[in-house]
């Protein structure tokens, strides 16, 4: 085990939002002078999904107006079974 406060000069610093990092991991896999990665390599920072969702009702709400379920069943080609 090596200190990094004693070797702080000689330590990189782990980004988890640069995939060189995890390239470098991948390709180092099997080498006993490169500790094994552990935990979260790779994460990139996206849009919650519920968020984008929600964000997408509400811009075609203000563009359409309120839902009508009744407007929406009865539009269009519709047909009757008799």
């Amino acid at each position: 085990v090596v200190s990094a406060a004693k070797h702080a000069e000689s330590v990189t610093l782990f980004d988890e939002e640069n995939p060189a990092f995890l390239d470098a991991f991948i390709h180092s896999e099997g080498n006993p002078e490169i500790p094994t990665g552990m935990g979260v390599l790779y994460a990139k920072s996206r849009p919650v999904y519920e968020t984008e969702v929600r964000n997408q009702k509400e811009t075609i709400g203000q563009k359409r107006g309120p839902a009508d379920l009744h407007k929406l069943l009865y539009s269009g080609e519709t047909w009757q079974i008799e």
